[in-house]
């Protein structure tokens, strides 16, 4: 048996003798005999890296696709990395592993984080997934996982939001759609449109970009370099600490750009719409296939009201590409609704 096998046959065991809170006699075997057993594991194989970093999870499905019911957790670490089991299932413990989580920590190297992703725990110090979120990752990868705006900073130091306005009208006219539905504000979803190879971003109340090629969910949800840094001088000019992706230096290679023109909800069902104009360019384009000729993005959805479990481990939505027959091939509407249990985002074939 390996080290990485025995190890989950006895971490989920209760760890706790309930009269003394001491470790149980059995707990302590395991710790021994798992020490044990990692002793006698071949050493890893060397080199600037032994391994992708899609490794993990691929090991994740493996593992996932071996392993007990009973299984809450997964654990990962590098082949040099010495974990605390007591105090492992002490921090694990606070966490529901019905719900998504995707515990650890990014490196302590600036490079790493640039070129792997800011957004990524790192083996080195130990990497933990909720057997929920194993579930769907042996199906499918998806960054899924997603977190509420809580506050925006300097705004008055900024070129205003939307086009064509204030600093002040501009954020007036953003907390129109908060005012509808705050959790959802700067949410970002992501919709393929297989027939035509576009793929379609949003984030909500504020944009639609519509590329007109399909891009992989990770390089979408890069945040594109509209802006720089508040200090632009010294070694940290262009050092930032969340991934990124350059904005193409030809318009005609950029994405089109709709911004929200207006929302609104309707009294009967909840449902809310919010209505997205394209930011007029003057730019050549295929009237067939180019998304230029779409002039307005219409976006359906109710109201995010997530509870607690939900809070605690949000996952981003999933949309859908509604039917639309009229309005001569110039608007595209679009459904926002929760992915069910082991839906994922994925490029269609």
């Amino acid at each position: 048996m390996s080290s990485s096998n025995y190890y989950r046959s006895w971490i989920d065991r209760p760890h706790l003798d309930p009269n003394t809170r001491l470790l149980t006699e059995e707990y302590q075997r395991g710790i021994t005999e798992f020490m044990g057993l990692v002793q006698r594991q071949p050493e890893a194989e060397t080199g600037p890296m032994s391994r992708s970093r899609d490794g993990d999870a691929t090991e994740t499905v493996k593992m996932f696709n071996t392993s007990s019911e009973e299984v809450r957790w997964y654990v990962f670490g590098d082949d040099d990395t010495i974990f605390i089991p007591e105090n492992l299932a002490r921090t694990l413990s606070k966490y529901n592993h019905t719900s998504w989580y995707y515990i650890g920590a990014s490196s302590e190297i600036y490079h790493q984080n640039s070129l792997f992703g800011h957004d990524m725990a790192f083996g080195g110090g130990g990497i933990a997934i909720s057997s929920s979120l194993a579930n769907v990752l042996a199906k499918g990868f998806d960054s899924c996982i997603e977190r509420p705006l809580v506050s925006l900073h300097h705004m008055a130091h900024i070129d205003p939001i939307f086009p064509n306005s204030t600093t002040f009208s501009a954020v007036s006219h953003l907390f129109s759609a908060v005012e509808l539905d705050p959790l959802r504000i700067f949410q970002v979803s992501v919709c393929y449109d297989r027939w035509r190879s576009w793929t379609i971003s949003f984030s909500w109340g504020y944009a639609v970009q519509i590329e007109s090629r399909h891009l992989f969910l990770r390089d979408v949800l890069r945040t594109q370099k509209t802006f720089r840094t508040w200090i632009n001088y010294g070694g940290l000019a262009r050092v930032y600490t969340f991934n990124t992706r350059d904005v193409h230096p030809d318009p005609r290679q950029r994405p089109v750009t709709f911004f929200m023109e207006h929302v609104s909800s309707s009294p009967g069902d909840g449902t809310i719409k919010s209505v997205y104009k394209q930011a007029y360019q003057n730019c050549t384009y295929d009237p067939i296939s180019s998304p230029r000729k779409i002039k307005e993005v219409r976006v359906f959805s109710t109201r995010l009201d997530p509870d607690i479990r939900q809070l605690k481990a949000p996952r981003r939505q999933c949309c859908d590409i509604l039917p639309t027959s009229s309005h001569g091939g110039k608007v595209l509407e679009i459904g926002i609704r929760e992915c069910k249990e082991d839906e994922f985002i994925y490029i269609h074939p």
